[in-house]
């Protein structure tokens, strides 16, 4: 779903190579997580073996979302900020998909907001990106500093590196 709507916020506004291209690796790294995450479950889904695999997983939606900026960002400062606000969305929503692993939680957004950094800077003559930049890193640090909190509100465990 939220494909489909970066895509129509996208189209018309940004070249289509641009668009196709962000759209098929982002779904070539969804694929990869049906793959992975099948496999997981068929193993019988034991955090101590299969870590590394949901960190993989983890990562790879990151890098997903992250590329907006790389490939769909500094063609109109309107959509640019639009984007910034689906990350924003993005973020808050994955922070309760990740509540019971908080640490792919932090890989996910850690390799978002990478990607998405990567992306801003390439616009450095874009007159926004410091600001995007520096707004969606603070959003991600609140939204860290929240979901480690959440835990201990929830009486669950408290959010440690693991």
């Amino acid at each position: 779903m939220g494909w489909a709507l970066v895509v129509w916020f996208c189209w018309g506004k940004v070249p289509q190579p641009a668009i196709f291209v962000w759209l098929g690796l982002t779904a070539s790294f969804w694929l990869t997580n049906l793959v992975l995450l099948n496999w997981i479950i068929r193993a019988g889904s034991q955090i101590q073996s299969h870590a590394r695999p949901l960190l993989l997983s983890a990562a790879l939606d990151g890098l997903g979302w992250g590329l907006i900026a790389v490939f769909l960002m500094g063609h109109r400062l309107t959509l640019d900020a639009l984007m910034v606000t689906v990350l924003c969305g993005i973020t808050a929503i994955n922070s309760q998909v990740y509540i019971t692993y908080l640490r792919g939680f932090f890989v996910q957004e850690g390799v978002l907001l990478a990607a998405c950094l990567a992306g801003l800077m390439q616009l450095s003559d874009h007159p926004s990106a410091l600001d995007y930049a520096v707004g969606y890193s603070v959003y991600i640090g609140l939204m860290r500093v929240s979901v480690c909190r959440l835990p201990t509100l929830l009486w669950l465990n408290n959010c440690v590196w693991r």
